[in-house]
């Protein structure tokens, strides 16, 4: 996991001057800031509805590990034996 803010305290040295890249581009001329805004808005929505199918997916492969305990169960014990 990364946090910006702490990566921003531990890396820079104090004193020293920083900036943003997003900000220093729009000052200077670069006209896509809106444009990258709006893409990233698109990505994040992409990207929250894929982790949401992942943790649905993650609680049915749960439910299924346990229905399957359940019906083998003496199997599984005799399986254990043999370290499978």
């Amino acid at each position: 996991m990364v946090i910006p803010d702490s990566l921003k305290v531990l890396r820079l040295q104090t004193g020293h001057k920083h900036c943003f890249l997003g900000k220093l581009s729009s000052e200077v001329g670069w006209n896509h800031y809106d444009t990258i805004k709006v893409l990233e808005d698109k990505r994040k929505e992409i990207s929250k509805a894929a982790y949401e199918r992942k943790k649905q997916l993650a609680k049915l492969r749960i439910k299924a590990e346990k229905a399957a305990e359940e019906k083998l169960g003496p199997q599984l014990d005799i399986l254990s034996v043999v370290k499978y």
